[in-house]
């Protein structure tokens, strides 16, 4: 049946439902060769037509099998969609008139009104039941080989399904199914038409294989019976192909993965043809004998004929399979999730060598075949690396646009075996939508694994999940909006889409084992509701940063493995799933995958289904000491009290805690080291009780201010060094106490009153319940002496501006950990814009980076925007330590903008500065892939012709504001440049080290020698940038040339002595355009080849003579570089290019980079 509706619709429907468990209920054979037997010669393209125009033939067909015992007689409808019926739709006869959905629709309904009579006749003579079972054959354009889409099948399926229900069958027949994803289509057609009409008709599947035993599409049976067991079939089975012998390895591949009753028709063997003629090896007995008998091996439900079997095949196999008891047990259905070529389900053994083999169906969860019956579990794991949020060379890829070269990224995800690629792009993409179904289309139709939709958007999923061949996972669902809850589990049942659903609801992610196992009760009963198994659930519970510092968390991996153990009984059938990794948030790098490893094994042996992981990290061996560490942690075996000595002992096994170890005792103890070195000291080590003993000894009065720059200095330090990755964020937390003891101890020796610093209004935006970071940071800027004001979690962005008119407010920072959160970001943007606020704006978050505050969030309010991606670059942000007597930016800048001494001077000068108050970058674009340069592929005429801009040509070039006179003239130039042989273009680009000389002037070079400075002129006014301010000190660069040569100026002076002033313009215009798209595709080129390397963007790309670096005397030293002399282009003496139609361009692979005006 169809998910979500009834299968008994009727008393024939339950009659049949109840006989294929008692019995192996016979089919009829082939209609196609009878009706051509009974027709002779007449036209074989009109069989379509027969229930209209010979509805004899038809009759005396099902005539004939009903004499020889079939019970279930198929209709005549093979290929009568409404996309195959086409053909008619301009008869001459008049049948087109209705069109073709119309004609689908009558066929259909005349040949199921046939086929009931005849079964009903039938039954009134003996009483025994008789079913009808409306044939829908595959059509010839299988969407997953591009011929066809899903939603153009399901149109073309729908009046066929339509005309079936009115005429009077009791099921579908979805048969010889060569693509998992058409008969996704049909099934969706059949559950629409059935709401149309209020009667919902049971189906079967039946598919067909080819000598491989796989799907025309490459599905192997067991991902076909995955993909189709959502839906509830009838049964699920195979026709075609062969005969039996050549079914029989595929039928037992599907017997052992369908949960559903079974099917099997075959041919009468393979074909012969002999004089023109088509015959079939098998004879009725030999028929009858192989089917029967592969039917009770395997435990068949039904059985037929399909091609070269006629009423004598259908007699005798009725004879064979009378003595064929009750049909044995179909195995309980399992968790399952499929690519377009093999499934991995869960719940049994599994073959050595791990839980997937690429391109084979095999089963996870289970005891492990190869570790024997006390094995652990297997489990699915879930590739996290095609994700915008964990992986940055994917991000790049999704910003630059390149879905395609995204899409391979996730296919070679999937090639190293793992049940499933994550794939999302939040955060990357500036259209979710288009960038994730462009992706998912790609990745789904080459992956080896299946495909994780990972988006909470209802309309990413609409447009996903009908590109998916395969069986899908939605990642994720939760109950923070019930509705958009109930909204994503309809469009999972609609499209056959497993669902993990996690633990949140409207008061945030949920913490202990009773609210998260409450959660996923609500979830569970409200998938059930909306139609879908538990079989098609995981639940995540939620994991948190144990080893974050936050006490608050000491028992987090304690209440999340509890949760996953009772979600068995919580949530009966369903399976669970981890997002493991951010277990280990908050450590240094370098520890991370192994505490995350013993987090997962911890998670196994709580039962876990499933993780969300990158697969390198099972494959870890942790140490036994640091693994025992971890699992103490993980245990919280010393409770609350002893968390932070866990935490310490886990630590121990980094190298950065011992060095600062060393750094705080020194070889003679603390008592030998400078007091503000011990001061400096005892705050990198968290210790506060040392840090207030050392502020006393050091003294105060004119010391006062020495002692602070100390404690900043070392806060600046500790920023540093987690920046690098060497120390653990809970080792940060404590010393950020420290330093506020150290603090408030200087203020109390100093006998000075706890003024407040400059003020910071912090708060999670609307919608977003996450505030760990948001705690860090404010913790943080506290212990550099700033008064911060949290306004707490889910805040509008009113309240936060009204927050910020308070006087003395400097800063407000904003995190989001949901990717939804960057539009509030932009909200709260425009709401201090309006408010006439001069506070700086902080972003920050999880799901935040520099590229898009700067491009979607910056220019709400330019130069009070900025990103943080830590706690200490928002202090640095602000101007380092707040104590007083602290110089200015004692922390440190790392290359942001500061706001000065206290809150009236903590506003953005209105007054122009010599350059940007803030560097725009902070670090190498990327790493070269070499130094010098290279030549790169011609461009061939075709592909230039591909990318040309219409409207650079004809409008701007050749001024024609009507379209179709300037697509005419387009046309006319191309034909004649087509006529005289077109052009290729030629490509140079290369690499260079850049060194910032000043604010104006950039090195290039290559290495080997060759140098050359260029100068960056700065903009006059507004934010006076400069191509320059791209560019950090010691930085990296990438140029370019192009030139379509001597060929394209030789052919623009023969337009030209033609006299035709007309033709010239065009080819003149034709000409540069072409030129531009040589260049366009050379910047695409190399934002590919960097795109691994570091680079954020595509970019954006600067010739020499525009607007950004009007100096063309800078052509000569960068051709030279390029070495352009090897694809004939030069400069001349008055710096232009030769031949004439040639491009160079500098390109700066960075998001924040814009064309900027500096003539």
């Amino acid at each position: 049946m169809i998910a979500g509706t009834s299968i008994a619709s009727s008393g024939r429907a339950e009659a049949l439902v109840a006989a294929i468990r008692e019995r192996v209920v016979l089919a009829d054979g082939a209609t196609g060769s009878l009706l051509d037997a009974l027709l002779g010669d007449e036209d074989p393209d009109r069989r379509d037509l027969v229930a209209l125009e010979r509805p004899g033939a038809a009759s005396a067909v099902h005539e004939g099998y009903l004499a020889a015992g079939a019970e279930i007689l198929k209709t005549a409808t093979f290929n009568a969609n409404a996309r195959s019926l086409g053909r008619f739709a301009a008869d001459a006869e008049g049948l087109g008139a209705e069109g073709a959905a119309g004609l689908a629709r009558r066929i259909n309904a005349a040949s199921a009104g046939l086929a009931r009579g005849a079964a009903d006749a039938a039954t009134a003579r003996d009483g025994r039941p008789r079913w009808v079972a409306g044939s829908v054959g595959p059509g010839s354009d299988a969407p997953s080989l591009g011929g066809s889409s899903y939603r153009e099948l399901r149109e073309s399926y729908l009046p066929q399904f339509l005309g079936l229900i009115e005429g009077g069958a009791d099921l579908a027949l979805i048969e010889t199914v060569q693509d998992s994803l058409q008969c996704k289509a049909a099934i969706g057609a059949l559950e629409e038409a059935g709401r149309a009409t209020g009667r919902f008709l049971p189906f079967i599947a039946s598919a067909t294989v080819d000598a491989r035993g796989r799907l025309l599409s490459g599905a192997d049976p067991a991902a076909f019976a995955a993909v189709v067991e959502p839906f509830g079939p009838l049964a699920i089975g195979l026709n075609c192909s062969g005969g039996p012998d050549e079914l029989e390895a595929a039928f037992g591949a599907l017997a052992a993965a369908s949960s559903a009753p079974i099917c099997i028709m075959p041919n009468a063997g393979l074909p012969r043809s002999a004089n023109g003629r088509v015959s079939w090896p098998l004879d009725a007995a030999a028929f009858a004998e192989k089917t029967s008998a592969i039917a009770a091996r395997f435990g068949a439900g039904i059985t037929g004929g399909c091609c070269g079997t006629g009423p004598d095949h259908i007699a005798a196999l009725a004879r064979a399979i009378a003595g064929i008891g009750r049909p044995s047990p179909r195995p309980a259905r399992r968790f399952a999730l499929a690519s377009s070529f093999s499934a991995v389900v869960a719940g049994g053994p599994v073959v050595a060598g791990g839980p997937v083999v690429a391109g084979k169906s095999v089963v996870a969860g289970g005891p492990d075949v190869a570790g024997g019956p006390d094995a652990r579990p297997a489990m699915l794991v879930i590739d996290e690396r095609s994700n915008a949020s964990g992986s940055a060379a994917f991000k790049a890829l999704v910003k630059a646009g390149d879905l395609e070269a995204a899409a391979r990224f996730a296919a070679g995800r999937a090639a190293k075996g793992p049940a499933a690629v994550d794939v999302s792009v939040a955060g990357a993409a500036k259209d979710e939508v288009a960038a994730l179904s462009g992706i998912v289309s790609r990745t789904a139709s080459v992956a080896a694994a299946a495909v994780s939709v990972d988006t909470t958007d209802p309309a990413a999923l609409a447009a996903c999940l009908p590109l998916v061949g395969g069986r899908p996972l939605v990642n994720s669902v939760n109950l923070e909006d019930p509705a958009k809850a109930a909204l994503a589990f309809d469009l999972a049942r609609e499209y056959g889409a497993a669902v993990v659903c996690l633990a949140m609801d409207e008061n945030g992610p949920a913490r202990d084992r009773g609210t998260k196992l409450a959660v996923c009760r609500g979830l569970y009963e409200l998938a059930l509701s909306r139609g879908l198994a538990p079989e098609d659930l995981l639940f995540d519970a939620c994991t948190f940063p144990v080893a974050s510092g936050d006490r608050s968390l000491a028992f987090a991996a304690v209440e999340t493995l509890a949760a996953v153990a009772g979600l068995r009984e919580a949530c009966p059938g369903s399976g669970s799933v981890l997002g493991v990794g951010n277990s280990s948030f908050g450590l240094p790098k370098a520890m991370r995958p192994a505490f995350t490893a013993r987090f997962v094994a911890a998670a196994r042996a709580a039962g876990l289904t499933a993780a969300i992981v990158d697969p390198a990290v099972l494959e870890l061996d942790v140490p036994e000491g640091l693994a025992d560490a971890a699992d103490a942690l993980i245990e919280a075996r010393g409770g609350d009290a002893g968390y932070g000595d866990a935490i310490g002992l886990l630590l121990s096994f980094a190298p950065a805690p011992a060095a600062l170890a060393d750094q705080a005792s020194g070889p003679e103890g603390p008592e030998a080291i400078d007091p503000l070195a011990r001061v400096a000291a005892a705050v990198m080590a968290g210790d506060s009780k040392g840090a207030v003993a050392a502020v006393a000894s050091a003294g105060t009065g004119p010391g006062a201010t020495a002692v602070a720059e100390a404690i900043a200095g070392a806060m600046a330090e500790l920023g540093r060094r987690y920046d690098a990755g060497a120390i653990a964020l809970p080792l940060v937390l404590r010393s950020a106490d420290s330093a506020r003891e150290a603090f408030e101890a200087l203020r109390a020796a100093a006998g000075v009153a706890a003024a407040r610093g400059p003020r910071v209004v912090l708060s999670t935006v609307k919608g977003d319940l996450h505030d760990i970071g948001k705690n860090l940071v404010g913790m943080v800027l506290e212990a550099a002496g700033f008064y911060v004001v949290d306004l707490g979690t889910d805040r509008s962005a009113a309240d936060i501006a009204a927050a910020a008119r308070e006087a003395g407010t400097v800063a407000v920072g904003v995190s989001g950990l949901l990717t939804k959160s960057l539009a509030e970001m932009e909200r709260v943007a425009g709401a201090l814009a309006a408010s006439g606020s001069r506070a700086i704006l902080l972003c920050g978050g999880a799901a935040v980076d520099r590229e898009y505050v700067a491009e979607r969030i910056e220019p709400a309010r330019p130069g009070l925007v900025a990103y943080a991606r830590d706690p200490f670059e928002a202090v640095s942000l602000l101007g380092g330590s707040r104590a007083e007597g602290s110089s200015p930016g004692a922390a440190g800048t790392r290359g942001a903008a500061k706001v000065s001494d206290g809150a009236a001077s903590a506003l953005p000068s209105a007054e122009p500065e010599p350059w940007p108050r803030r560097a725009l970058v902070d670090g190498p674009a990327f790493v070269p892939p070499f130094l010098g340069s290279a030549a790169m592929a011609d461009v061939p005429f075709a592909e230039l012709l591909g990318r040309l801009d219409y409207n650079a040509v004809a409008r701007s070039r050749w001024g024609y504001a009507d379209e179709a006179e300037g697509r005419a003239a387009l046309a006319e130039a191309v034909a004649a440049l087509t006529a005289a042989g077109g052009v290729t273009a030629s490509c140079r680009y290369g690499f260079f080290a850049a060194t910032k000389r000043d604010g104006e002037t950039v090195e290039f070079s290559d290495g080997a020698g060759k140098a050359a400075a260029f100068a960056f002129p700065r903009e006059a006014a507004g934010e006076r940038r400069s191509v320059a301010d791209y560019y950090a000190r010691d930085d990296s660069a990438a140029a370019f040339c192009v030139t379509l040569g001597a060929k394209a100026a030789g052919y623009l002076a023969s337009v030209r002595a033609a006299g035709d002033s007309s033709a010239y313009l065009r080819a003149h215009g034709l000409l540069a355009g072409l030129a531009e798209a040589a260049a366009e595709t050379a910047h695409e080129s190399i934002a590919v080849e960097l795109a691994g390397r570091g680079a954020s963007s595509a970019g954006k790309r600067y010739s020499f003579g525009f607007p950004g670096c009007p100096g063309v005397e800078a052509n000569a030293p960068l051709l030279a570089l390029l070495r352009a002399g090897e694809i004939g282009l030069r400069a001349t003496e008055g710096h232009q290019l030769d031949p004439e139609f040639s491009v160079t361009a500098v390109l700066v692979p960075r998001a924040a980079a814009r064309y900027i005006d500096a003539r």
